[in-house]
This record gives structure tokens, C-alpha cells and sequence, in this order.
């Protein structure tokens, strides 16, 4: 909460969550609002994207909007939390996206901005099949699941 606090303060404006749809929470983000089944709304027409590394990441990247990946000591703990912090590390490096430790101090001033090139790079490794793949869908999937997997 002091993490959500610290950026409402900072940037003057409410954190609004964007939850899952089958998300049930009672008051784990205090008094603040939490909307289900529309995230890709939220993204548009918010000013910064806090993320875990969510699925719908896809929405920020597509709308162009300065992300923030975050993370807690307790990720750090266990070894399938651990995979995610590392995919985390890897899609920052390559997003030029900004990766904090929700559990210290930092400075949000120096989230990083939008890196268009380097969003639509991501969005055509990620989404784009090549026309030189003969590969399914299915196999690509498949084979990029392991390789999550090998890491």
C-alpha cells in the first residue's frame, strides 16, 4: 500500500486497478477503485502502467504508455516466483521499461519513457509470426513455453 501511496503523492493522481476477471479481493488495495473486464480502457487513457508482467501487457505497448514493472521481496523467495522476476528483468531490458522493488526506496522520477522502437520490436517478437515460419501457431507456442521452462 505505501507503494501506491508514495506514487499517488508523487504524481498527484489515484491508482486505479485493473483486475482480473475472476479476481476477488476484499481490501487489498485499501480504498482505492478496482474495475474488472476493463483493462484495455484503463491503459488507454492512463498516464504510467504498473505491471507484474500481466498478460495484457500487449494493451501498454500497444497504447504507447511508460510502464513500470514491479516486484516484491517475497518473489525472490521461491523458485516459480523467481522465473517470473526473471522474465520481468528480460522484457525491461529489451522494453527499456523501468523494474522496482515495490519493498525499498527508489526515485519514480526516473521512470524510463516510451521507447516506440523498442515497443514495436517487442510486439512483433512477441505476437508476429514470420512469413518464413512454417511453423503452427500451436508449435510456437509450444516451443516458446519450453523455453521459458530451460531457463
Amino acid at each position: 500500500m505505501l507503494f501506491f501511496d508514495n506514487i499517488e503523492r508523487l504524481y498527484n493522481k489515484p491508482i486505479i486497478i485493473a483486475s482480473h476477471p475472476k479476481a476477488n479481493y476484499n481490501n487489498e488495495y485499501g480504498n482505492r477503485i478496482v474495475i474488472k473486464e476493463a483493462t484495455a480502457r484503463l491503459v488507454k487513457d492512463s498516464d504510467l502502467v504498473i505491471t507484474h508482467g500481466s498478460l495484457s501487457i500487449s494493451y501498454a505497448l500497444l497504447a504507447q504508455k511508460p510502464l513500470l514493472y514491479v516486484y516484491f521481496e517475497e518473489m525472490l523467495k521461491t523458485e516459480t516466483l523467481r522465473g517470473y522476476y526473471r522474465r520481468m528483468e528480460k522484457a525491461c531490458e529489451k522494453l527499456g521499461a523501468g523494474l522496482y522493488n515495490i519493498d525499498s526506496e527508489f526515485n519514480l522520477l526516473n521512470v524510463p519513457k516510451v521507447d516506440n522502437r523498442r515497443y514495436r520490436a517487442f510486439l512483433e517478437e512477441v505476437y508476429v509470426k514470420s512469413s518464413s515460419d512454417r511453423r503452427s501457431n500451436f508449435e510456437i507456442i509450444l516451443d516458446n513455453l519450453l523455453s521459458l521452462l530451460n531457463e
